[in-house]
Parts: structure tokens; C-alpha cells; sequence
């Protein structure tokens, strides 16, 4: 085997890019994907997860930065944020809700078979791993939000993962 070439599910890396860019469509985003990886992505400030419910269960989450949480907010609201409120949690969950119904409408396939998904939970601060029990597969997809100023790169990438229990 390649040690250099990363085995994920294609499919699921289509569906995640697909999602996210229509959940962020609505605040007028278009975020770029800039990477992939089979594992979650580096925890940032904030992380909204969702559960996937079916014949195969799982999350989505949506890892972001708190600069990219104000940003995203504020243009899925029309308003300027210059702090993390219930205004701004309420704003990043329904855009991660709206990629979770996505994902949920392009997971219902025989393949994947997911039926529902579960309320947004919210998870602060960036100091913690998410670990998934064997026989669970994960699909990372890193994107680049050109509308954070590019002097904080870091903090203009963010992270839609999903981990599903394998069939």
C-alpha cells in the first residue's frame, strides 16, 4: 500500500463538499476546498455537531475558527458580530443544520442509508479530540474562507467532517 495516498470514500468527500457549499450558499459564501484527510481536522475554537441517524449512524461536525464563526454569522444574518453570542451560536448552527439536512438528503441512498439527523450541539474551545470506536469510517474536508482577511490564514480554514459506522 501507498503510505502516501489517503483512503477515503470519494462519495462521501463529494457529498461533504456539495453540502457545505449549499449550506453556505444561503450567506451568499462560496467556500473553496483546499484538502481532505480520513481523519477529523485540527480542533479550532468552535465545533458544531450534528448526529446522522439511519442503518449507519454517525455526526457531522462543522470546525471553525472563532474569526470564521463571527464571519459566517454575520453574513448568514446581514449583521456585524464582534463576539461569540446565542445570536452567533443560533447562526452557525442553522448553517450547519442546513448542511446536515443536505448531507442527510444525499446519505439516504441504499448505500448509506441515513434517514434523520439530531439538533445542533455546540462545542467551545479548541483543546479537545474526537475520538470514534473501531468500525467507524471518517471523511474530512478542509475549506478556505477568502472572505477572512488573509493575514490570519489559519483562521480562514475550516473543517465539515462526518464519521458514519461502517455497513
Amino acid at each position: 500500500m501507498d503510505a502516501t495516498r489517503i483512503q477515503v470514500d470519494n462519495n462521501l468527500i463529494d457529498a461533504i463538499i456539495r453540502s457545505t457549499n449549499a449550506g453556505l450558499q444561503m450567506a451568499g459564501v462560496q467556500p473553496v476546498p483546499v484538502g481532505i484527510s480520513s481523519r477529523p481536522a485540527q480542533s479550532q475554537e468552535l465545533s458544531v455537531v450534528i448526529g446522522l441517524v439511519g442503518q449507519r449512524n454517525g455526526t457531522v461536525t462543522l470546525n471553525v475558527s472563532q474569526r470564521a464563526t463571527l464571519y459566517l454569522a454575520g453574513q448568514f444574518t446581514g449583521s456585524t458580530f464582534a463576539a461569540v453570542d446565542d445570536e452567533v451560536f443560533d447562526a452557525v448552527g442553522e448553517i450547519t443544520n442546513i448542511i446536515a439536512g443536505r448531507l442527510k438528503a444525499e446519505l439516504s441512498t441504499e448505500r448509506y442509508q441515513i434517514a434523520n439527523i439530531s439538533c445542533p450541539s455546540i462545542v467551545m474551545g479548541g483543546d479537545y479530540r474526537v475520538h470514534h470506536f473501531s468500525g467507524f469510517s471518517t471523511a474530512s474536508v478542509e475549506f478556505e474562507l477568502s472572505g477572512v482577511p488573509s493575514v490570519f490564514l489559519k483562521e480562514r480554514i475550516f473543517s465539515t467532517t462526518v464519521s458514519l459506522s461502517r455497513s
